[in-house]
Formats: C-alpha cells, structure tokens, sequence
C-alpha cells in the first residue's frame, strides 16, 4: 500500500496522540514513585536501588540507557527518549539524568532535537509504514550522529543540519538556542538537489570510521566523546569546503497543502469545540 500525504498527516497526528497517551502514563508512574518516597536517598547504596525503581518504567521505551558512577556525582543514569510535545503535533528527542546524590544534577531533562509534524508525515509517506512502531527505527537510527552533526554545527556556525538514515535524510536547521529543528525527510530516490551529496558525505564518515552506535548515543547522553573526536574533525573539514556554503543559509521549507488544511480543520474543530462547551462557572453554578 502506497501512502499518499494526506494519509500521511493523518497516521503522524495518531501517532502523536499515542505518544502523549504514553508520556502521560509515564508521567503517572514517576509521580506515583516520588511520591512514595519521604526523601531523596544519602547512601551510594540507596541511590544504587532508587535508580532501579525509578528507571523501572523509563527502561522499556528509552532508546539508550547509560549508568555510570563516579566520586562526585555517585549512581548516575543518563538516557535518551522521545516524547510528545503537549501543545502541538511535533515529536522531541529528549536528554535526561537521574542522580540522586549529585549537588547539581538530582533530575533533570534537555530537548535536543524537535522532529516536526510535516517531517513526521513524510517519514510515514516516504519510508511507507502505518505505524510509530515502524517509523521509530527509522528515527532512532537518524538521531545517532547528533552529537557529531551539533559539534560540526557550532564549530562552522551552520544553520541548517541533517540526520542520515540508510536511506535519506532528515533536514531541517537549528533555533537559535541550538535546537535542531527537522522539518522534513528526504528519500534518495527523489530528486533533491544538494542533498544527496551530503548523504553520500555520511555514508563516507561511516565507513571512513565505523563508529557503533554505542559510542554515537553515549556521546549524545554524556554530551562530550574522545572517541568520536577523528570523526568530528574529518565531517567538520568537509563541511568548512566552499561546495557546502549553502549550509550557512536559512532552510528554505516547500509548501505544504495538505498539512495546511490538516492544521485548519484541527483549529476548526478546537474552536467548535470551545464554543460548544459552557463556561466553567455556569457549570459550577448548575451543580450547586
């Protein structure tokens, strides 16, 4: 079955709405769990088993875990997840930490890089899936070289950046805070431009240094790696060639109209809605 992009918006919106159904139980079990504890643990022993309760629920859908310990931090674990944005239909890959006995960490979560609604859409469209299930490695494995592509980035002062998957690219560039906003996929086999010499440039970095995926998500997670440091060097080089100045410019998205018309009949809807609905206090007021 081929998906045309209608469909496409469609399945990006009911996977969104999965995915919030999913954070917001996770938000539940945390909440539930803290609650059930008087205090932060002061042992390395307690911190040890308060990780495993709280990871408990976190483990099943983080993309990578990471648990380390150190003199001054103790247990720590850091992690990388994806979660729904609450007030719109975007996708975030998210940075967290638990570390209990740290003086500056304790919890904490970063966003570091905001998939957009039209870049969902055209991952479902182009990759041809139904299903968040069946887009997510797809994503998972584009997100790997983050670390590498932000390094790149700041050093060069790029504005626009790129996730390589096997076989395309998510495209997009960076807020001004650093947040790197995708905002569409491209498959190779369409005619894109300049785009599939930066792929094939990917490709290059892959085989040049066969980084595992290991070392690329803990680079992400811990946000540093001596590992990787030949490999951003080498992809920093490239880019800084006169043949990907256009780098340094401002992405320049295509018209989407079905996503347009999606979004309209979704403010239609929410207006209706709110239109239909009785103020609050003449609610209160009845019940009295």
């Amino acid at each position: 079955m081929l998906i045309d992009a209608s469909l496409a918006h469609g399945l990006a919106h009911r996977s969104h709405r999965e995915l919030q159904g999913k954070d917001a139980r996770l938000n539940e079990q945390m909440k539930r769990k803290k609650r059930a504890r008087s205090s932060l643990p002061d042992t390395r022993k307690g911190a040890r088993r308060y990780l495993r309760d709280m990871l408990a629920p976190i483990k099943p859908r983080a993309i990578y875990l990471l648990e380390t310990e150190t003199r001054r931090e103790g247990p720590v674990c850091r992690y990388l997840d994806f979660r729904a944005c609450a007030d719109d239909q975007q996708m975030v890959l998210i940075r967290g930490a638990l570390a209990p006995l740290s003086p500056v960490i304790k919890s904490e979560e970063a966003a570091l890089a905001l998939f957009s609604r039209h870049a969902l859409a055209r991952g479902f469209q182009r990759c041809n899936v139904m299903y968040w299930d069946q887009l997510k490695p797809h994503i998972t494995q584009a997100v790997a070289p983050l670390w590498l592509m932000n390094a790149t980035a700041a050093a060069l002062g790029l504005k626009q950046g790129f996730l390589a998957t096997t076989d395309g690219l998510f495209v997009g560039d960076y807020a001004p805070d650093g947040l790197l906003l995708l905002k569409t996929f491209i498959r190779l086999n369409q005619s894109y431009g300049r785009w599939p010499q930066i792929h094939a440039l990917t490709q290059a970095l892959q085989r040049r240094f066969a980084p595992t995926q290991d070392q690329l998500y803990a680079a992400i997670a811990t946000t540093h790696s001596e590992a990787l440091a030949d490999a951003r060097d080498w992809l920093t080089d490239k880019l800084a060639l006169p043949r990907y100045h256009w780098l340094h410019e401002a992405y320049e998205e295509r018209p989407d109209p079905v996503g347009t018309r999606w979004q309209q009949a979704r403010d239609a809807a929410a207006a209706e809605l709110a239109c239909s609905e009785p103020p609050r206090a003449q609610q209160t007021a009845r019940a009295a």
